[in-house]
């Protein structure tokens, strides 16, 4: 008789830890769908904004506002910036290559190219950065299922270019290209963020996109003089959006993942992101992705998967 107590509080605290398991399961996969939504959804107002707010002002206006937004987060969770010289140049590399030029890149081509098409060819930063990983970083060298996911994502590719290079349809390779070097752009930094010294994830982020508000700033004012520009009221809510959203905040909620469920959970976003561009591009947009954007899309996320599975 005794023991059925002690069985009782077993059995109840048993029960509660399944719940609590249960219950962080939910919360990563809730971050894991948030974050896939905010990177997602970034190629639509990016689209939107575009309209009437040149590229290199409408990337100057995101980074700065999203550099501003994450020393106020900074402050918030009581972290420091790096002090010291070769943080800060690598940091900065990490800026210029993942922030300054993806993100001109990228606003260049959605110009010319639907969202929901450049949602699918930025799919291909994992292949990038495997490629290049296998050059300069000697513990990440490619294996015969790298090589073969490689050759299958960027089949996609070619897959994604061949009406209009070979079956006279519109549409524009040079925007098509630009997406495809932002997406290169992204896999440089990816890899030049791997030799940063050890400093904490979050202030590492804010200062790469404190040295590209740094780089874009004085290019825009120069270049585009955006006092002169009319931008539409579309336009403005758009890169309010893309720049604490999109940016900003998905920076947290990518280091907040990372932490909770680990860097090979959080690549699942990965698959999710292509998805919500190219059906938030249908709906809000109109966009309709023809069966060689269908097709380009499944073998760029089997490329994907055959890489990211053999690590």
């Amino acid at each position: 008789m005794t023991e059925q107590p002690q069985s009782s509080d077993a059995l109840t605290a048993a029960r509660g830890a399944l719940g609590d398991v249960r219950s962080s399961r939910v919360a990563n996969f809730a971050l894991l769908f948030l974050l896939a939504a905010l990177w997602g959804s970034s190629y639509l107002f990016i689209k939107i904004a575009v309209v009437t707010v040149t590229p290199i002002t409408l990337v100057a206006a995101r980074v700065t506002i999203s550099a501003v937004a994450m020393l106020v987060y900074l402050r918030l969770i009581d972290v420091r910036l790096p002090a010291d010289r070769k943080s800060w140049y690598l940091i900065s590399l990490v800026g210029v290559t993942g922030n300054t030029f993806a993100f001109l890149f990228l606003t260049w081509g959605v110009r010319a190219i639907d969202s929901g098409l450049a949602a699918i060819l930025l799919s291909t930063v994992p292949l990038f950065t495997m490629l290049i990983a296998h050059l300069f970083l000697a513990k990440e060298r490619l294996t015969v299922r790298n090589f073969i996911g490689i050759v299958i994502g960027f089949s996609g590719m070619m897959v994604l270019a061949w009406p209009t290079l070979f079956l006279e349809r519109s549409g524009s390779v040079l925007g098509e290209l630009l997406v495809i070097l932002a997406s290169l752009s992204y896999a440089v930094s990816s890899v030049v963020a791997a030799r940063v010294p050890q400093v904490d994830p979050t202030a590492a982020a804010t200062g790469s996109i404190i040295a590209a508000a740094a780089t874009m700033i004085p290019i825009s004012l120069v270049w585009d003089q955006p006092w002169n520009l009319t931008p539409s009221t579309e336009a403005l809510w758009s890169l309010a959006v893309v720049s604490l959203f999109g940016t900003a905040a998905a920076q947290i909620v990518f280091f907040l993942l990372v932490h909770r469920a680990g860097a090979t959970f959080m690549s699942v976003s990965g698959y999710l992101i292509p998805l919500v561009g190219v059906l938030l591009g249908a709906v809000a947009l109109g966009e309709r992705p023809d069966i060689f954007a269908l097709i380009a899309l499944a073998l760029i996320l089997a490329g994907v998967a055959t890489v990211e599975g053999q690590r």
